[in-house]
Formats: structure tokens, C-alpha cells, sequence
């Protein structure tokens, strides 16, 4: 899923499901955003919204267990 920012840079954002335990992988490639935190995120969350919210995060912060 790409979102764009206000100045039209591209934000990606990748959902992987795991099928063993369900769990959603988040990756979010900011890296073309030349004025905000470029970069990669990376998380996991059990569930994530339908909509697909082009800023994705998890419930709780002990959802994700790699941070």
C-alpha cells in the first residue's frame, strides 16, 4: 500500500499474515520521504484495522514483541 505525504513523497507500507500463529508483519519503507524520518519500520501485531490506516500501528505496545 503507498501513501503519499503532504509533499507528495511516498510512503509504502507492506502486511505480511503469518499463517501459523496469525500474526500480522508490518513493514513501512519511508525511505523517499525527504523531510521526515526516512527510513524503515518493522513490527508485529496480532491484528491490524480492515481499512488498511496508512500510519499502521498495533493496540498495546506488548503486541509487539521485537520493539
Amino acid at each position: 500500500m503507498v501513501q503519499p505525504t503532504f509533499e507528495g513523497d511516498p510512503i509504502t507500507t507492506y502486511y505480511r499474515v503469518f499463517s501459523t500463529d496469525r500474526r500480522v508483519e508490518i513493514f513501512t519503507d519511508a525511505s523517499a520521504d525527504r523531510f521526515g524520518n526516512a527510513g524503515w519500520s518493522h513490527f508485529y501485531c496480532w491484528a491490524v484495522p480492515l481499512n488498511y490506516p496508512p500510519d499502521p500501528s498495533c493496540v498495546s505496545p506488548t503486541d509487539q514483541p521485537d520493539r
